[in-house]
């Protein structure tokens, strides 16, 4: 295609799409630009791998995730008061676990200059994460909490569509309660995820809607997540709560406990197929976006001539 035309969509391209498992990240990706995800996710493309010098946002994000990840599977399913406490107070563990993957992010045996600076920062993240955790705990009136899963894979389908995602923690503090947890190194908007009945349908509205820098995108990966989580069958009986850890604010303020909405739950179904139905529709070509902003960050650019 020429630069500027929007991408004609074949029988097989449709082909394509339903035999990929779509996550919260190929939706956004879509949303975002038609043209991007068809690079991206019909064609496979993807931008080279550069080495790493030094640690990025992502990599600070993985670290930080794999840390959590570790500590918690060598506590086992039912986390008590005291083995938080014990490993809050082993600073040297932290540390060791913390600059271990750091060296496998680097692919370097040693750490220096600023990444110094960023092991500490991730440190306290851990350290404020195990602090909430306790108090959770305390809030609870238990002294334990229970995990039933960690980097948990979710799948399930939707139509002609299959979809998959990763849940970085399933646990409870309280009976009759499953809580989907969510580490976010970047910036969380509380609207993004505090959403009651006054707010659904107007979040429902910006995630589909074409101001690129209006989505929010944390809402709809914790939908995705709640709605495979209902495919599998976890939420029987329970109550469903979402809470997103965000390292920008851990140091000062918990994390928000969110229940469910059913009326962003639903309303996101029903734009969430209509979407679907667009996607599939051999008629409707993969259109450029008009935001040049996303063009700007876009890994895609060169091939698309934009």
């Amino acid at each position: 295609p020429e630069p500027g035309d929007s991408i004609p969509k074949t029988p097989e391209d449709v082909e394509t799409i339903h035999s990929l498992e779509l996550s919260a990240t190929a939706m956004q990706s879509y949303l975002a630009c038609p043209a991007q995800f068809y690079y991206s996710k019909v064609k496979g493309l993807s931008a080279e791998d550069e080495v790493a010098e030094s640690l990025d946002a992502g990599m600070t994000g993985n670290v930080f995730h794999k840390t959590m990840q570790l500590i918690y599977t060598s506590l086992g399913a039912k986390v008590t008061a005291d083995a938080i406490s014990k490993v809050m107070g082993d600073k040297a563990y932290i540390r060791r676990t913390v600059e271990d993957f750091i060296k496998k992010e680097l692919n370097d045996d040693s750490i220096h200059g600023r990444d110094l600076v960023v092991s500490e920062l991730i440190q306290k993240y851990v350290s404020a994460t195990l602090e909430c955790d306790l108090d959770f705990i305390r809030q609870s009136g238990r002294d334990y909490f229970e995990i039933y899963g960690l980097e948990e894979k979710v799948e399930g389908r939707m139509g002609n569509f299959r979809f998959k995602g990763y849940i970085d923690r399933l646990d409870s503090f309280f009976d009759g309660q499953i809580r989907v947890v969510d580490y976010k190194t970047g910036e969380v908007k509380k609207e993004d995820v505090n959403i009651g009945d006054d707010n659904a349908e107007d979040t429902a509205a910006k995630i589909f809607g074409t101001d690129n820098g209006k989505r929010p995108e944390i809402a709809l990966q914790m939908f995705v997540y709640d709605y495979l989580l209902a495919r599998k069958g976890l939420d029987r009986g329970r109550i469903v709560v979402n809470s997103v850890y965000s390292t920008r604010s851990i140091l000062k303020e918990p994390p928000l406990n969110v229940y469910r909405n059913q009326k962003f739950y639903d309303t996101m179904c029903s734009s969430l197929g209509r979407m679907l139905e667009e996607l599939e529709n051999p008629g409707l070509d993969f259109h450029r976006t008009d935001d040049a902003g996303t063009c700007e960050y876009c890994k895609f650019r060169t091939i698309c001539g934009r």
